[in-house]
């Protein structure tokens, strides 16, 4: 019986030092594959500050520039005044 104690005791310990070893393997590989998934977040981040500086527009504010009426005003307002002459005295409307 001592003999059969012994072994089932011997048994048991090798699968808890199985258990442990897997358990630990797990939690090892876990962690790297968190390191792994972080480096490359912070890789991501840089890689996009890296576009989005590429795109900023590196510009000074200048607002006199700001103020002043577009070329595309300019040339609405010319043809607005062009085409006043012709505008009718009254305006009618009928229903």
């Amino acid at each position: 019986m001592q003999s059969i104690l012994a072994e089932q005791q011997r048994k048991d310990w090798e699968r808890i030092k199985f258990r442990q070893e897997e358990y630990e393997r797990k939690q090892q590989e876990l962690h790297e594959r968190h390191q792994i998934e972080e480096r490359e977040e912070i890789q991501r981040e840089e890689r996009l500050q890296a576009l989005a500086d590429r795109v900023r527009p590196h510009v000074e504010t200048d607002y006199a520039r700001i103020l002043q009426p577009t070329q595309v005003l300019l040339i609405k307002s010319l043809t607005f005044k062009k085409k006043s002459r012709f505008r009718p005295i009254m305006l009618i409307v009928v229903y």
